[in-house]
């Protein structure tokens, strides 16, 4: 057979499998994103009277409430429309926050529900699917000998991974959202729907009081950004700081 004509059928049939991970990532990006974190049905009272109280006041439908356990105090979004939203709450938020914080994170998280939920799913889904490269080529130097999980070897090579693949996972986050413009907007319409802004603020303070290590990726999903100040992680900041988000919410309800 000739040479030029395998060439053509592998590149198609590379097309074609792409293709399809892309439709399928398209199709099901919110069940693999809840799957990625171990979400499940959230059954809780109270917290189902919030979201349901709040979506009606903003004339949405109410989202699906799921449970992720973890020790990172957060809360976010996924789904491919309004329609079908979720949210998805931490462990640790909900220990850590009041039931009036709790409703104006939740506030916050109803604008993302009403404002580019699709985008924001597909990014987190693409952008950490690159940014977990360097996580994977940790691993795997551990796998193949290169030393100890303490070692500088495994590191570095980590840190060279994260220097290569940060970049474009950055650049991804960044074409495809203003995420703190969007964020900042997020905390207005939360002010505005709960009539207050000082909720927002205690949970805006508490919850960005201890850094995360996190898929970089998945930043702009967090409610606050959960990556400790280093050279790469400079690359994926998508909130605005503490200070200027309080700073925003002064009058925010009025």
């Amino acid at each position: 057979m000739n040479k030029i004509l395998i060439l053509a059928i592998l590149a198609g049939l590379f097309t074609t499998i792409t293709l399809l991970i892309i439709i399928a990532c398209i199709k099901y990006c919110d069940k693999i994103l809840l799957r990625w974190y171990k979400a499940e049905p959230l059954n809780d009272v109270i917290i189902s009277e919030i979201v349901q109280n709040l979506a009606l006041d903003a004339g949405l439908r109410p989202p699906k409430t799921y449970l992720t356990h973890s020790d990172m105090a957060n809360i976010f979004t996924v789904g491919k429309s309004e329609k079908q939203g979720s949210i998805v709450f931490t462990t640790a938020l909900l220990e850590l926050l009041e039931q009036e914080e709790l409703k104006s994170v939740v506030a916050h998280e109803l604008y993302h529900v009403k404002t580019g939920l699709r985008r924001r799913t597909l990014t987190a889904l693409f952008a950490g699917a690159v940014a977990s490269v360097a996580t994977l080529a940790f691993w795997s130097s551990l796998l193949l000998g290169f030393g100890a999980e303490n070692d500088p070897a495994p590191r570095l090579i980590k840190q060279f991974a994260m220097s290569v693949v940060a970049p474009h996972a950055s650049m991804i986050t960044n074409l495809t959202i203003n995420s703190k413009k969007s964020e900042s907007e997020a905390d207005s319409y939360s002010a505005r729907l709960c009539g207050e802004s000082e909720n927002l603020k205690h949970a805006i303070e508490k919850t960005s009081a201890t850094k995360y290590a996190a898929n970089p990726g998945h930043t702009h999903l967090y409610f606050v950004n959960p990556l400790p100040k280093e050279t790469f992680n400079s690359l994926f900041e998508t909130h605005p700081t503490v200070e200027m988000r309080k700073n925003n919410l002064q009058g925010a309800e009025l």
